[in-house]
């Protein structure tokens, strides 16, 4: 899979960025990040340390001459290339976190050559180094955004079941190269037991990656009084948006997570199309701003009476055009009503099957998907078939750590949602 350098082009490697690491406002400390060719000397001059205090891991205390007293005293601590989370030059200023110092900080490393980091461009960095694998980008931004669950990650769940099927791999062809002889009591008919434990390790792994991958968004869209705010509470189960009959209610659109077939999607309930300026298209403008090439449409119309305006078909999403509140009158194409109801779940059958096949998910259910089938040839007195599929589903699962082609925006996304000091 292949990662662009950053969103303007620019080679981030190529210049030294700095960031605010903890949550802005008071605090005990704050820290300020730093990383880039050549930071350290950078760090060095904002505190007054020496020349090449700072070279290599090192910890040292400094002093900033913007601030008097105790909030002058700067704790700096740098990695050296290679040792560091980005694999690039890396510093640490630990500071007072009263009010200004953090931003005092900040202002004299950026007049002195530094620039803002870009929201997730230490993780970015990270990414293009090898320092961390497209999944574990993923996890990032899950936790950041409180999607994470508890228990072992992806990633961790990914590297066991990838010791212990190259361990179960070894021992299934030396039985067949063998004849059993070379492992008393593990012959290829006694190695069922260890790839019943490989699918069990393999289905964590799809549930696991699952609740990671970026989830598919489905943007309910339609004119005024449509019905989408109806459709949306009774996809998420509860009331999450007003609904009521003066038109123009929702103006800023709702997201919720939810399930629609075997996976998770976010849906975005949005303002009401009228083609004229003020409020609404504001916010219209800020959905198109949003949707992207793949994302599910759903246009709702009563009756179908209205079009799908050219500006969502210029962002070439799957599009399913809805005819609204059939109670009141039936339309062309799918009928729904939320009242009956009527024709939710053909709407939910069209989400799920136009569900990209792409991600750590779907990509670690073919490796659950290729060991059953292995367990089975295994139970079935055919170690050679099994040793076939044990073959395919080692290859396979590099691709849910590394991803599969297609993935590029879902990284994408995951690095724009972090904060800049991630």
């Amino acid at each position: 899979m292949t990662v662009e350098r950053d969103s303007s082009g620019r080679n981030p490697a190529g210049d030294i960025i700095a960031a605010l690491a903890t949550p802005d406002g008071p605090g005990a400390l704050a820290i300020v990040r730093l990383c880039g060719a050549n930071c350290t000397r950078l760090a060095e001059k904002c505190i007054s340390l020496s020349p090449m205090t700072l070279n290599g891991r090192k910890r040292a205390i400094g002093s900033f001459e913007g601030m008097s007293g105790p909030a002058s005293a700067v704790v700096a601590i740098s990695w050296p290339r290679g040792a560091s989370y980005t694999g690039e030059e890396m510093v640490e200023l630990i500071c007072s976190g009263a009010p200004g110092v953090a931003d005092a900080v900040l202002g004299r490393l950026f007049r002195d050559g530094a620039r803002v980091a870009a929201p997730g461009e230490f993780t970015r960095r990270a990414l293009l180094n090898g320092r961390i694998s497209p999944l574990e980008v993923l996890e990032l931004s899950a936790a950041f955004r409180g999607a994470a669950t508890a228990g072992r990650s992806a990633s961790a769940l990914v590297a066991d079941l990838s010791r212990a099927l190259a361990e179960a791999r070894a021992a299934l062809d030396g039985a067949i190269e063998f004849h059993d002889s070379h492992l008393e009591g593990e012959g290829p008919a006694a190695l069922g037991g260890r790839f019943d434990r490989l699918l069990e390790t393999a289905s964590a792994v799809t549930a696991a990656a699952s609740e990671v991958s970026d989830p598919d968004r489905v943007f309910i869209t339609g004119p005024r009084n449509a019905g989408k705010s109806s459709l949306f509470n009774f996809l998420t189960g509860r009331e999450a948006a007003l609904v009521s009959d003066c038109p123009g209610t929702t103006r800023e659109g709702l997201r919720e997570s939810t399930d629609i077939g075997s996976g998770k999607i976010e849906l975005r309930d949005t303002a009401g199309w009228t083609g004229e300026d003020g409020l609404d298209s504001m916010a219209l403008a800020k959905v198109l701003e949003e949707m992207r090439e793949g994302d599910c449409v759903v246009w709702m119309s009563p009756r179908g009476r209205d079009p799908v305006p050219e500006a969502i078909l210029q962002r070439k999403p799957r599009l399913v055009s809805v005819s609204s509140r059939c109670d009141e009158g039936r339309g062309p194409g799918l009928n729904v009503s939320v009242l009956r109801p009527e024709g939710i779940e053909d709407l939910k059958r069209w989400i799920a099957a136009r569900r990209p096949v792409h991600g750590p998910g779907a990509a670690a259910s073919i490796v659950e998907d290729l060991l059953r089938e292995a367990c089975a040839a295994l139970r079935a007195g055919d170690a050679a078939l099994a040793s076939a599929l044990a073959a395919e589903a080692d290859t396979a699962l590099s691709e849910v750590s590394d991803l599969p082609a297609g993935c590029g925006d879902s990284i994408e996304r995951a690095l724009g949602s972090l904060c800049v000091g991630k």
